[in-house]
Order: C-alpha cells, then structure tokens, then sequence
C-alpha cells in the first residue's frame, strides 16, 4: 500500500470522527422569554392647600371714627401708622375684605399692654366689620391698633378744644336804662365759660349794698340771660354785674327812679 492510500484513508477516518461528534453535541435548550412585568404607578401625594395669606394690596380696610361730632374715615393699609383723635367713648369701627371664610383679629394696646382683643368671621367673600368700643380709654393716652395683615394704626380719645378766641365777656340791659321801682329789668350776657354757672348781682351805690339777684347756667356758647324786677333798694344808680364759675364777669349801670 502506498502513502497515497494510506493519507486518503486517515482523511476519511478524520472526517467520519467530525461526522460523530456533531451528532452527539446536545441540542442547545432556548432561553425562555420573559414576560414583561406589569408597571404600578407610583401614587401621587395628595395636595394639601396652604393657608391662604393676604397678598399685599388684595384687602382693604376702612376706619370710621367720630371727633368733635363728625364722622371721618381712613384707608388702611394705605394709611397704616396714622395716629386719629377720636371724641372720648366714641366707637371706632373696621370694615372691608379680607380672606374669604377666614377670621379677622383686632387688638388694642397701650404701652405694649393688650386692653382689648376681638375677632369676627368674614363672609364668602371676604367682607367684615368690627367694633372697637373706647368707653374706658384715658384722655390723652394713644393707643396702637393691630389688625389682621399686619395693619395697624393709633388713636387719641381728646376733648374737642375750646375755640382759640372767645369774645370778652359782656352783659347788657335789653330796654330803658332808667326805670321806676317795680319795674322788670331784662339783661343778656354773652363771652362767658360755655356750660358755667353765671351769678348774678346788683351793686347800689348810693347805700354800698350788694343785692343778690340769683344764679343762671350758661348756655354752650357762653350766653346767657335773664330779668329781675326792681326794688326800693335799687333807688338810684346801680351796677348789674355777671360772674361766671371761672372767674369771668361783666357789669352794665342802670338808674331807678
């Protein structure tokens, strides 16, 4: 056998080998397939609404107060930080929007002390009004006012103040200077102390006797007046004079003959 065969014969028994072990390699198993996983969504939190605050501009207060019998009124929060005088144990009252459905809160202090606190509920649609009674407030003593968002403002209970100049005092004799005794003397004084009591007299100088004549209550502007009738003692000349509680007087002469 010559080398030639025998190479032939290794080839065939070469690939017979090959032939064996691809048949006998085991099959390979598929790989399964994987289901996709369903996703759950992830809940969201609820909202939780916050407590609404007053933008600044939104809400608008006014004030209405009384001082010497009329009846004014400021803007707030345009006019925060005004100080008002007020007529004593006149009320002040706040009204206006604010937070719909909400409350209002009012506070006034003095010296950073709280006299007085009060709270109203506001309607659907923000709408208020409060009372702030000054019955127990000390003239002359400013009180801070703090209101819901932060506004606040002063107030002074003042008496109205006199005029700065009153007319002297004078008191004259309405008819005849010069009368017969039993005769009524009509007098009329103006310029005395409003409200004051004004004490009446006559001065006869020809015995140097004072005669009371009585007492009389005068009128808010300081006027009052009223009549005496002459007597005996009044024979000659006279002086009616008019005093008030104060200290203010005023005299005028008259003659009975």
């Amino acid at each position: 056998m010559d080398i030639r065969t025998v190479l032939v014969i290794v080839a065939v028994v070469v690939v017979i080998i090959i032939l064996l072990l691809t048949l006998r390699r085991p099959s390979p198993t598929p790989s399964p397939t994987p289901s996709p996983t369903p996703m759950t969504p992830t809940p969201t939190p609820p909202l939780v609404s916050p407590t609404p605050s007053p933008p600044p501009g939104i809400y608008s207060f006014t004030v209405t107060y009384t001082y010497q019998g009329n009846t004014y009124s400021l803007i707030v929060p345009n006019q925060d930080f005004t100080t008002i005088t007020i007529d004593p144990g006149t009320p002040i009252t706040i009204s206006g929007t604010f937070i719909p459905n909400s409350t209002f809160n009012v506070q006034v202090s003095i010296s950073g002390q709280t006299v007085y606190s009060n709270s109203v509920p506001t309607s659907s649609s923000g709408s208020f009004s409060i009372t702030i009674p000054t019955t127990n407030a000390t003239l002359g003593q400013t009180y801070t006012v703090t209101a819901s968002g932060g506004v606040y403002f002063f107030f002074i209970p003042t008496q109205a103040p006199l005029p700065t100049s009153l007319p002297p005092p004078q008191v004259q004799i309405i008819g005849p200077s010069s009368v017969t005794v039993g005769t009524p003397i009509q007098w009329e004084a103006t310029g005395f102390t409003p409200n004051s009591t004004l004490t009446v007299t006559v001065f006869n100088f020809g015995t140097n006797q004072t005669i009371p004549i009585g007492s009389y209550t005068a009128a808010s502007d300081g006027s009052g007046g009223g009549s005496f009738i002459t007597t005996f003692q009044m024979e000659g000349l006279n002086n009616l004079q008019v005093t008030d509680s104060t200290g203010n007087y005023a005299f005028t002469e008259f003659q009975v003959i």
